[in-house]
């Protein structure tokens, strides 16, 4: 969905950055030694190391919607493109982070990334919608590494209903054109006072939309209170956003991330507190709730982790002679080890297959409609094993 390696991090209380929790996080609880040689380790992957056992919910077996969010290869990262195409039978979505909102503040949409390859989006997509995946443009208005103020530029694009409906005009232009089956808001850097406008906005292009038989969804803070002027999740009025919306994206994860000390990328107890409240102002069947496929790893006393896949997380354990470990009230993993170039204690907390099952159980348990991964590419494989244990993914 959208922390990538060079998002902009939030520096003071009250920025729009998404990555500081609305409440404390939990604190660590008990803790098993995790296998570190594979993502199941010896056997069944069930039972730690030290011979302690790591319980699960039980399999509950039900049908749900899987989103998946896709990005091209990165510096130091696998694009998505090869998961898409493999796991294409347990996806619904796939959202493709190829379009930002226009830097002139025109109402434009411009492609992201020097590296986009129009016919090569054009071929993927064909690819994907050929397995049976919908596929949804995703239209952003993240900086990461650009100059320009993108809260800014959007805010101007709201206030002013001839350029809003420019952008109206354009999302459809494009979902059109490139024949995708809708589209993804991924327009997180949103001022609190743009809330209304920004509502406005998402019925507007929701009229369009529906008009011509298309999807649209969009991907919103994990909250767990309604707080109009909270920095990063105030402009977000859920309760009148949801019935615009075919899908409601939640971003359940980064509770603690830049800007943050280390801790769970998404705690088990945070996660539910987000989804009680989400669910008693968006209907049930319309959210997915958020997964992390990305692992950060802090240096000790810094706020500004690396920003890595899984599988690096794993090669890291190996070749630091490291132990994850399993923190049962955040039903998270994590491990620490000592970087043998700059002599740093570092600690990396990371999602695998046993923290994802606990979460897939929540689809069951909340009655919701499925769950979201940011991103394809950078998750623990074995995810697909426990998403096809308890889901019939929805098509």
């Amino acid at each position: 969905m959208s922390d990538l390696a060079q998002a902009q991090p939030s520096t003071a209380e009250g920025d729009p950055g998404r990555q500081t929790a609305e409440e404390p996080p939990d604190n660590h609880g008990s803790t098993a030694a995790v296998p570190s040689g594979d993502s199941n380790g010896a056997g069944d992957g069930r039972h730690v190391s030290t011979g302690v056992a790591i319980d699960t919910p039980p399999i509950i077996h039900r049908p749900a919607a899987v989103m998946g969010f896709y990005t091209d290869a990165e510096p130091g990262l696998p694009g998505s493109h090869a998961t898409a195409v493999h796991q294409a039978d347990l996806l619904t979505y796939v959202c493709p982070f190829w379009y930002r909102v226009g830097f002139a503040g025109d109402g434009s949409i411009d492609p992201y990334g020097p590296g986009y390859d129009e016919n090569a989006a054009r071929t993927a997509t064909r690819q994907l919608q050929a397995k049976g995946v919908k596929v949804l443009g995703l239209v952003h208005n993240m900086r990461l590494g650009a100059k320009e103020d993108t809260r800014e530029i959007f805010h101007v694009i709201l206030t002013d209903e001839a350029k809003r409906a420019a952008l109206i005009e354009s999302i459809v232009s494009l979902v059109e054109d490139m024949g995708f089956d809708g589209i993804n808001l991924d327009t997180e850097f949103l001022y609190p006072g743009d809330r209304e406008v920004f509502t406005a906005f998402v019925a507007g292009l929701a009229r369009e939309m529906r008009l011509r038989g298309l999807l649209i969804t969009a991907d919103v803070p994990g909250k767990t209170r309604d707080d109009p002027k909270n920095g990063w999740s105030g402009g977000f009025d859920l309760a009148a956003l949801a019935p615009h919306l075919d899908v409601v994206a939640v971003m359940t994860y980064d509770e603690h991330g830049y800007v943050t000390e280390a801790g769970p990328i998404a705690s088990i107890g945070w996660v539910r507190r987000v989804l009680d409240y989400t669910v008693s102002v968006v209907p049930r069947e319309k959210i997915l709730l958020g997964l992390a496929g990305h692992v950060f790893d802090w240096a000790e006393g810094s706020k500004y982790p690396r920003y890595m896949s899984y599988a690096r997380a794993v090669a890291t354990v190996r070749e630091a002679r490291a132990e994850i470990r399993w923190d049962n009230n955040a039903k998270s993993a994590y491990y620490t080890y000592r970087d043998a170039k700059s002599g740093v204690n570092r600690e990396v907390w990371l999602e695998n297959r046993w923290s994802y099952a606990y979460k897939l159980h929540l689809v069951q348990e909340f009655g919701i409609g499925g769950v979201c991964l940011w991103r394809l590419g950078l998750e623990d494989p074995d995810l697909w094993t426990e998403v096809a244990l308890r889901f019939t993914v929805t098509r």
